[in-house]
């Protein structure tokens, strides 16, 4: 049996594609934009830049299983980044006005930007998925992808909202890719254990030691 199974080289071949798409969406063409685009043309390529994110980085959690005519997949990157870019609605509800210019004058940062909150709320629900069963922990990973997208992205500039203790500073580059990096992958294993197991060996070692017996 070969040290590395031909399944994990595919994997680790999409997910370096991925996390450099991903990381030249997050840092180079936010950058870009930034200085290039002002005014309300700015808050609209900031709400695609989340949806991409979004896209990308799910696509990184599911990468092993193949997209060739399997729409539900397709449909799921898309829910993603809609939920990505939707956590932003929130500026709009607490500024009571859907002018741009009200929702970018908070003083505060308005509660779907607590990290601390939603994170630990979405985490409630992929634990309560694991209990009431694997398609349920799916959803909950793909709306926990959703968030930490746009806070990581979001902290980048801002640092992050870790409610009662206040926020950090403005999170560094590396720490933003070691993270948005991470997480997918994390996130991978979680959703595929059994295959990983199969793919390290352990399944076939189950295998001959009954056939021992």
């Amino acid at each position: 049996m070969p040290l590395v199974s031909e399944g994990v080289l595919l994997f680790a071949f999409k997910y370096f594609i991925l996390s450099n798409i991903l990381v030249a969406i997050g840092i180079y063409v936010d950058r870009w934009a930034a200085k290039t685009i002002k005014g309300d043309n700015l808050a609209f390529v900031d709400t695609l830049v989340h949806f991409a994110l979004g896209s990308v980085s799910w696509c990184m959690v599911i990468c092993k299983e193949s997209f060739v005519r399997n729409y539900r997949l397709y449909k799921e990157l898309f829910l993603c980044g809609c939920l990505s870019s939707f956590i932003d609605i929130d500026h709009f509800l607490v500024a009571k006005s859907f002018r741009l210019r009200d929702a970018l004058s908070l003083r505060q940062r308005p509660p779907l930007h607590c990290t601390s909150l939603l994170l630990s709320a979405i985490l409630a629900l992929v634990v309560l998925g694991n209990v009431l069963g694997k398609e349920s922990a799916r959803m909950g990973l793909l709306f926990l992808t959703s968030a930490y997208t746009h806070h990581f992205r979001d902290g980048l500039r801002r640092g992050l909202w870790i409610w009662p203790f206040g926020s950090t500073p403005p999170i560094t580059n590396l720490y933003y890719v070691i993270c948005s990096l991470t997480f997918p992958l994390l996130f991978n294993v979680i959703l595929y254990s059994s295959e990983w197991k199969s793919w390290c060996g352990f399944g076939d070692r189950s295998i001959k030691s009954i056939n021992i017996v």
